[in-house]
């Protein structure tokens, strides 16, 4: 791929990473999660559109199959960054009590389940280490650049064109 496509993948990369927060904080509010299903929607079609206007206004209307998946891949990698770091502000600072009350919700499930109170703890003391906003930024960094590969094949099969 060229610097110019490259650099297109970056700059739609932002874009991206922004709608990945906004739908993460609507994801954390159960009244509107609904919304957050109509965003991951919009974010394929809008992944979709953003391959397209690299292949026509970049690479003069022509994109190979490994060109286009490596876009994607470079889309989501830099959306996800973004919203990487968006995660990591909000859970730390804008709302540290959310990781909290995720893991309260854990503890009561547990109790309706009635599963034994040594299971608990482990899973408590698992939940303690693992859920912290840097883990989490994490997490979701590596998860959407895997769902940026998995996208990625389906729309560089749709888009390209030699």
């Amino acid at each position: 791929m060229t610097p110019e496509a490259n650099a297109h993948a970056m700059r739609s990369g932002l874009t991206l990473g922004a709608i990945f927060a906004v739908n993460y904080v609507l994801s954390t509010f159960p009244a509107v999660s609904f919304f957050s299903w109509v965003i991951e929607l919009f974010i394929l079609w809008l992944v979709y559109k953003m391959t397209v206007k690299c292949r026509d206004e970049v690479l003069g209307g022509v994109i190979s199959y490994g060109s286009a998946l490596w876009f994607n891949v470079q889309l989501f990698l830099y959306s996800a960054m973004v919203a990487g770091v968006f995660k990591y502000v909000y859970l730390k600072f804008l709302r540290p009590g959310y990781l909290d009350e995720m893991q309260q919700l854990v503890m009561r499930t547990f109790e309706q389940m009635h599963i034994d109170s040594s299971t608990q703890e482990q899973v408590i003391s698992t939940l303690d280490q693992t859920l912290t906003p840097e883990n989490i930024a994490l997490y979701s960094v590596m998860g959407d650049v895997m769902l940026g590969f998995l996208v990625g094949l389906v729309v560089a099969a749709i888009v390209r064109r030699d």
